[in-house]
């Protein structure tokens, strides 16, 4: 069978729109009641209808095609920028509560006032932590920026191993972590201060 794009005058890579154009003005040409009773008349509209039913149709299924595969564009895992060992550390939720390029500088284990383990993570913009006993409300965070105050108290008894951090905000949020090493608790504190001052 003849390319059926060759027979209407046009490229294969035409859109549906140009293809019926293409077939109307040689429809116009063609017909019998327009021919004016030239010989092969009616055979060669037959070609011209069988060809532009089987363009379309060839046009159509290109398209489908298309849109049936469409490019696959794959997004970044959470934490895509950090090792393999800081990810799995951190785990599912602190990752996805990391920024893109957001640096992890340290991952800690902490306590609070009437609340199980936490887990500490100090980057380079703010201080994250997660609930790990909550069932809700688990993750939470504050800029360096924000932080309007920041103290650090020494176990007085000897049986508390860890210091206690305690932040309060420019909005008047106030936080507090116990059971921090104490030199991480310091530097958290020296952090959050150099980051509020003008």
């Amino acid at each position: 069978m003849p390319d059926p794009f060759a027979t209407l005058g046009v490229d294969p890579g035409v859109s549906e729109r140009e293809l019926a154009a293409a077939y109307r003005r040689l429809a116009k040409r063609w017909h019998p009641d327009r021919a004016g009773g030239e010989v092969g008349t009616d055979e060669r509209m037959v070609a011209l209808n069988a060809a532009y039913a089987q363009a379309r149709s060839q046009l159509r299924r290109a398209a489908r095609t298309r849109k049936a595969d469409p490019v696959v564009t794959r997004r970044k895992p959470p934490g895509a920028w950090l090792s393999a060992e800081t990810r799995k550390a951190l785990g599912w939720e602190l990752l996805t509560a990391l920024v893109e390029d957001e640096r992890v500088e340290r991952i800690a284990s902490a306590g609070g006032p009437g609340r199980g383990p936490i887990r500490l993570v100090v980057t380079d913009r703010r201080l994250l932590w997660l609930v790990e006993d909550a069932v809700t409300a688990r993750l939470d965070w504050v800029r360096f920026g924000l932080i309007e105050h920041a103290e650090v108290r020494r176990p007085l008894l000897s049986r508390r191993r860890g210091a206690l951090l305690r932040l309060r905000t420019k909005t008047g949020r106030r936080f507090a972590f116990g059971d921090i090493e104490p030199e991480l608790a310091q530097a958290i504190a020296a952090r959050a201060l150099v980051a509020a001052t003008p």
